[in-house]
Protein backbone atom coordinates (compact mmCIF):
# COMPACT_ATOMS: atom_id res chain seq x y z
CA UNK A 1 0.00 0.00 0.00
CA UNK A 2 1.41 3.43 -1.06
CA UNK A 3 0.95 6.78 0.70
CA UNK A 4 -1.81 9.07 -1.21
CA UNK A 5 -0.07 12.20 -3.10
CA UNK A 6 -0.83 15.50 -2.27
CA UNK A 7 -2.76 17.29 1.11
CA UNK A 8 -4.79 15.08 3.44
CA UNK A 9 -5.83 17.25 5.92
CA UNK A 10 -7.43 21.16 6.18
CA UNK A 11 -6.86 22.28 10.02
CA UNK A 12 -7.49 25.65 8.32
CA UNK A 13 -11.02 24.68 7.64
CA UNK A 14 -11.80 23.63 10.89
CA UNK A 15 -15.23 25.96 12.22
CA UNK A 16 -15.43 27.42 8.20
CA UNK A 17 -18.99 26.88 6.26
CA UNK A 18 -19.61 23.60 4.99
CA UNK A 19 -19.86 24.67 1.30
CA UNK A 20 -16.67 26.74 1.65
CA UNK A 21 -14.67 23.66 2.85
CA UNK A 22 -16.26 21.72 0.39
CA UNK A 23 -15.35 23.61 -2.29
CA UNK A 24 -11.73 24.42 -0.67
CA UNK A 25 -10.72 20.55 -0.82
CA UNK A 26 -12.08 19.84 -4.05
CA UNK A 27 -9.90 22.83 -5.86
CA UNK A 28 -7.08 21.31 -3.81
CA UNK A 29 -7.85 17.60 -4.57
CA UNK A 30 -9.65 17.11 -7.60
CA UNK A 31 -8.93 13.53 -7.60
CA UNK A 32 -10.98 12.58 -4.67
CA UNK A 33 -14.44 12.96 -4.01
CA UNK A 34 -15.80 14.91 -1.05
CA UNK A 35 -18.49 13.73 1.25
CA UNK A 36 -19.24 16.35 4.20
CA UNK A 37 -21.34 14.92 6.71
CA UNK A 38 -22.17 17.80 9.06
CA UNK A 39 -23.61 16.61 12.63
CA UNK A 40 -26.89 18.57 12.89
CA UNK A 41 -29.57 17.96 15.65
CA UNK A 42 -32.86 19.46 15.18
CA UNK A 43 -34.07 19.60 18.91
CA UNK A 44 -32.11 22.87 20.33
CA UNK A 45 -34.24 23.29 23.07
CA UNK A 46 -36.64 21.24 25.84
CA UNK A 47 -39.97 23.15 26.81
CA UNK A 48 -41.23 19.79 27.87
CA UNK A 49 -38.58 19.92 30.74
CA UNK A 50 -39.52 23.28 32.30
CA UNK A 51 -40.88 22.40 35.36
CA UNK A 52 -39.52 18.89 35.81
CA UNK A 53 -36.60 17.26 38.38
CA UNK A 54 -33.47 18.16 37.67
CA UNK A 55 -32.22 14.59 37.45
CA UNK A 56 -34.71 13.69 35.45
CA UNK A 57 -34.11 16.69 32.66
CA UNK A 58 -30.57 16.18 32.78
CA UNK A 59 -30.37 12.62 31.60
CA UNK A 60 -33.50 13.50 29.31
CA UNK A 61 -30.73 16.16 27.37
CA UNK A 62 -28.21 14.09 27.63
CA UNK A 63 -30.02 10.47 26.05
CA UNK A 64 -31.39 13.04 23.53
CA UNK A 65 -28.24 14.94 22.67
CA UNK A 66 -25.33 12.88 23.57
CA UNK A 67 -22.79 15.34 22.43
CA UNK A 68 -23.44 18.50 24.54
CA UNK A 69 -22.28 18.68 27.75
CA UNK A 70 -25.08 19.82 30.43
CA UNK A 71 -24.20 22.40 33.03
CA UNK A 72 -26.67 22.63 35.89
CA UNK A 73 -26.87 26.47 36.99
CA UNK A 74 -29.02 28.20 39.84
CA UNK A 75 -31.35 30.85 37.92
CA UNK A 76 -29.68 33.75 40.09
CA UNK A 77 -26.12 33.13 39.24
CA UNK A 78 -24.06 35.24 36.58
CA UNK A 79 -23.20 33.15 33.57
CA UNK A 80 -21.44 34.30 30.11
CA UNK A 81 -23.62 35.20 26.99
CA UNK A 82 -21.42 33.29 24.44
CA UNK A 83 -23.26 30.63 22.52
CA UNK A 84 -21.33 27.61 22.60
CA UNK A 85 -23.25 24.99 20.20
CA UNK A 86 -22.53 21.71 22.41
CA UNK A 87 -23.55 23.50 25.68
CA UNK A 88 -27.14 22.77 27.26
CA UNK A 89 -27.65 24.71 30.51
CA UNK A 90 -30.53 23.76 32.49
CA UNK A 91 -31.33 26.92 34.88
CA UNK A 92 -33.09 25.47 38.23
CA UNK A 93 -35.20 26.97 41.13
CA UNK A 94 -32.84 28.72 44.42
CA UNK A 95 -33.18 25.46 45.70
CA UNK A 96 -31.68 23.10 43.02
CA UNK A 97 -34.58 20.96 42.47
CA UNK A 98 -36.50 22.01 38.92
CA UNK A 99 -36.15 23.37 35.75
CA UNK A 100 -36.31 26.69 36.39
CA UNK A 101 -36.23 28.37 32.49
CA UNK A 102 -36.45 26.08 29.03
CA UNK A 103 -33.23 24.25 28.52
CA UNK A 104 -31.38 25.11 25.23
CA UNK A 105 -27.79 24.61 23.56
CA UNK A 106 -25.97 27.77 23.32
Amino acid sequence: MRPCPGKIEWPELLGAKVDFAKATIERERPQVEVIMKQRHDSKREWPELLGAKVDVAKATIEREAPHVTVFIIRKDMIVTHDYICDRVRIFTTLDWSTVAYVPKKG
